[in-house]
């Protein structure tokens, strides 16, 4: 059996094309690249994550790499080619080795289009801004495996990582996932996540980390006709935090239309679950920790 050794973009010693992703993969150089290369190897890296979309191809199965190192722009990049995956490389998702920031008040990543996945970055929040927002077309969308540093951003209740800054329900693509991130904050900073009238939409595995202050809101949803899951997501606290309240959600019209599942709040949470309709959520296994000898948590029974 002949063996071979792979290069970047699928290329092995005997020139065939083996591509996991189906598609070309595009490089992002933290420092040393030029938007004037091809940006097809590591070694001829682009400058900007904005050069490597345009260099794709929409629903091609291409790739773009971020490369170990800090990754800063001026401005928000627009994703708006389909069916790209955005990726550091993988490791520690608590720190991954790549970092995204902007300079300037705005988002970093806009996300118009669909089927895009963000994975193993570390993204830097700007201040009164949402990390990654989106549009109502940002349907299939998948968030995974990343760092959200919200407590850089000075403290503004404007600051969140995933979503929009407006309230409007109709801000709300179908079918997002959004699963083993972690979110770090510090202080008065907005929700994490803000979803709007989302539907089969899953929040799962997350953890929020309130680390200093008093944090009002971890995770909001708001609309009349949403329908998702929220499940195994933790929200600890440390340094003498507190949390107001853990995951809201504004009066829905379906009956019965989110899952909220498993999920477990440090002890100074005041509020796991709040502000939902009396019939819109159902909740299963939620539980309030406590410290010290008091017997490590309690069932969380009831939204209020």
């Amino acid at each position: 059996m002949r063996t071979s050794v792979s290069y970047p973009n699928g290329v092995n010693l005997y020139g065939t094309y083996i591509s996991p992703t189906g598609g070309n993969v595009f490089y992002v150089a933290a420092s040393g690249g030029s938007d004037g290369n091809d940006g097809l190897s590591p070694l001829r890296g682009l400058a900007t994550l904005s050069q490597a979309i345009t260099n794709a191809t929409a629903n091609n199965g291409d790739t773009i790499v971020l490369l170990p190192g800090a990754h800063s722009w001026t401005g928000s990049t627009a994703v708006n080619k389909a069916g790209l995956c955005i990726t550091g490389l993988p490791g520690n998702y608590i720190r991954p080795r790549a970092s995204v920031t902007v300079g300037g008040t705005t988002s970093i990543m806009a996300v118009s289009v669909a089927n895009i996945e963000i994975a193993y970055l570390r993204v830097i929040n700007i201040t009164a801004q949402a990390a990654i927002s989106w549009t109502a077309a940002a349907t299939n969308l998948y968030v995974h495996d990343n760092s959200f540093d919200m407590a850089t951003a000075a403290a503004n209740t404007a600051t969140n990582a995933l979503g929009h800054l407006t309230t409007s329900y109709t801000v709300a693509p179908a079918n997002v996932i959004i699963d083993h991130n972690y979110f770090e904050v510090t202080g008065a900073q907005g929700p994490a996540i803000k979803l709007g009238d989302a539907t089969d939409f899953v929040v799962s595995n997350n953890t929020f980390a309130a680390k200093g202050g008093t944090w009002a809101v971890a995770v909001e949803q708001y609309g009349v006709l949403g329908w998702g899951t929220y499940r195994d997501n933790d929200f600890p606290v440390f340094k003498g935090a507190t949390v107001t309240k853990g995951i809201t959600g504004t009066d829905l019209t379906s009956t019965l239309s989110v899952a909220i599942l498993r999920n477990f709040f440090g002890q100074t949470t005041t509020t796991p679950i709040d502000d939902w309709g009396t019939t819109d959520a159902y909740i299963a296994e939620n539980y309030l920790a406590s410290s010290g000898g008091a017997g490590g948590g309690v069932l969380w029974s009831s939204i209020t």
